[in-house]
């Protein structure tokens, strides 16, 4: 027998025939649910694996809002090891640079994330031609 997708087998000890079709399509099997291949999950999960993760790190000083260490990153599935450092030290220097443009300030984090996470993304892109995922942290001391 030649099956198409859904095609229901029915298998006796003397014969087999296709007994109905069902409706069938690609699916993905994560852990122990499954999803279909047009999940909106599918396709973060493929456009993470094409452009790669960024995180930048940023600690500040709770009470003053005062820098504490150079802007930190860390990348997976962005550029190679050896790509990595000089465009890292030129990132850090852009958003070190950028920081009073983008109005630190502890009151509205998750206004100062995005707009962190925007910076270094647009900055990647005129440097790579590629748009990693930006995630921004701002570690609190």
């Amino acid at each position: 027998f030649v099956l198409e997708d859904g095609d229901v087998l029915e298998l006796t000890a003397s014969e087999g025939s296709v007994v109905e079709k069902v409706r069938a399509g690609h699916v993905v099997i994560d852990g122990q649910s499954y999803r279909s291949m047009d999940s909106a999950i599918l396709g973060e999960r493929m456009r993470l694996s094409r452009n790669g993760v960024v995180t930048v790190v940023l600690t500040v000083d709770a009470e003053t809002d005062e820098i504490l260490a150079s802007p930190g990153l860390v990348s997976s599935g962005f550029v190679e090891l050896d790509e990595s450092q000089d465009l890292f030290q030129k990132t850090s220097k852009h958003v070190a640079s950028n920081l009073e443009e983008l109005g630190l300030s502890v009151v509205d984090l998750e206004a100062l994330k995005a707009k962190l996470s925007k910076s270094v993304s647009d900055f990647l892109y005129k440097e790579t031609h590629r748009r990693p995922t930006v995630l921004a942290i701002i570690e609190q001391i």
